[in-house]
């Protein structure tokens, strides 16, 4: 992850130094064509990214949203995308608010045709609500903005939320979600060309447009999109029947919440039936040495426990010289929902499907456990890091009293070893973990080498 990091760092200053000197640089990127896919009409703005020109000494392409008026001369600067990566106006790091730009550039995007087009040609969005979930979630279709060509249908769908959550990536608060697809009647594949996040006010938060869009078959877990390929191919004249879209009051949300954890895990966590713990454990301070091939250095974290009110799993803060973060736990071994900060990043994850194996209720010393999840863990500075499934093999090692990893512990502690099952060239390194009986805790206690680097951690401090 840290040389990824330093990789695209040094990518981002190349860019930088060598972006052209005595040149209106808005004004010229303003003057550029409008990316087709990127077009979006909300009431009388455009939204639409445009292709800085390449520098030849770059190895980079940048992009640039913008959102502008077509009556009034208004202007914003939404964000840039480069390496993965987006870059908000005054706030490279994370979600910073559109930019308005002076009048004069209004007035240079007024003799851009591309734009002149869009105004004159991009009808405005009519929302109709097709479905709705158990959550409250709406789905919807635009029935202005959907043409079908010989059995390819371009259309917009969208989803609008029961409240306002935060983008993975990069902490952008957003209300509505709108993906422009086109859908192929015959062969029922569909094709992303655009989604946009938007918040409360109609205004785009965040968003990525596809520059080499990738046609894929809709799969049977794709329910929404099955739904909308039968309706826009089969039946659009009953689009005009539908219930238009209402606005609705939704709570705003904490800058720094984390994700929602999704009912199916929590209903699997329940039937694992485990007893509740005698003893409530409230803060745990794990110090000790990291090291690799070449040195070792010294590692400390505390935790901060208690219980989340809405899950009932543990919340956990925790903090180390590096790193802070937040997360909502399964009993110190499985992050559910967290975010952590370090000085360069902000990483947030969320598991959305999780099934467990073996009799955790007992945990019999010499017994085969494990685990499979699935979800996502997203980077401010690289984007989302796969959603592939992860499944972990544990065994349960030994037992023994839980007092000889700290005179302040009660009751017992099983040492388990877990690895992951994932691909690799060379073995995947153990890692050991201690489960305090009394409290239902487990805590990461080391990890072998392999090839990468060993952590060795002892109970410093607990209460």
């Amino acid at each position: 992850m840290q040389r990824i990091i330093l990789c695209i760092s040094t990518l981002l200053l190349a860019a930088c130094v060598t972006q052209p000197k005595n040149t209106d640089r808005q004004a010229v990127l303003l003057a550029q064509p409008l990316t087709s896919n990127s077009l979006m009409r909300e009431g009388d703005v455009i939204n639409f990214q445009v292709i800085e020109p390449r520098d030849p000494q770059s190895m980079v392409v940048q992009r640039f949203q913008y959102s502008a008026a077509c009556s009034t001369a208004q202007i914003n600067e939404v964000y840039s995308f480069m390496l993965m990566r987006h870059i908000y106006p005054g706030n490279p790091g994370h979600y910073a608010p559109a930019r308005a730009l002076p009048e004069r550039y209004h007035a240079t995007l007024l003799n851009n045709r591309d734009f002149l087009q869009a105004c004159k040609n991009l009808p405005v969005a009519d929302w109709r609500k097709v479905a709705e979930d158990d959550t409250g979630r709406w789905l919807l279709v635009d029935k202005n903005n959907l043409q079908n060509k010989d059995g390819q249908v371009d259309v917009w769908m969208a989803y609008d939320e029961p409240k306002t959550r935060l983008n993975l990536v990069n902490s952008a608060p957003f209300t509505q979600t709108r993906e422009h697809y086109t859908f192929d009647c015959a062969t029922r594949n569909s094709t992303l060309l655009a989604r946009y996040f938007l918040n409360s006010d109609n205004q785009v938060t965040d968003g990525k447009v596809d520059m080499f869009p990738e046609t894929k078959v809709i799969t049977a877990s794709e329910a929404d999109k099955s739904k909308m390929v039968e309706l826009v191919c089969n039946a659009p004249t009953s689009i005009a029947s539908l219930p238009a879209l209402t606005r609705r009051s939704k709570a705003a949300v904490d800058a720094n919440a984390i994700p929602d954890i999704s009912p199916n895990v929590l209903k699997n966590i329940e039937q694992l039936h485990l007893p509740k713990p005698l003893k409530t454990l409230t803060y745990l301070d794990l110090a000790g040495t990291s090291s690799n091939s070449k040195k070792s250095w010294p590692e400390r974290t505390e935790y901060f426990i208690s219980t989340d009110a809405g899950t009932q799993q543990l919340s956990i803060d925790h903090k180390s010289e590096n790193l802070v973060g937040h997360r909502i736990s399964w009993r110190g071994l499985l992050t559910l929902s967290g975010r952590e900060q370090t000085k360069v990043s902000r990483n947030t994850l969320v598991i959305d499907n999780l099934s467990f194996r073996g009799d955790w209720q007992q945990m019999r010393v010499g017994s085969q456990l494990g685990y499979t999840r699935q979800g996502s863990i997203n980077s401010n500075l690289i984007g989302s890091l796969g959603e592939e499934p992860v499944t972990v093999d544990c065994t349960v090692d030994s037992e023994s009293p839980a007092k000889l990893l700290n005179p302040a512990l009660s009751g017992n502690a099983k040492a388990i070893s877990c690895r992951d099952q994932r691909k690799s060239l060379k073995p995947v390194p153990m890692v050991h973990y201690y489960y305090l009986v009394d409290y239902g805790f487990f805590y990461h206690a080391s990890t072998d080498r392999g090839d990468g680097i060993a952590v060795d951690l002892h109970v410093q401090s607990v209460k």
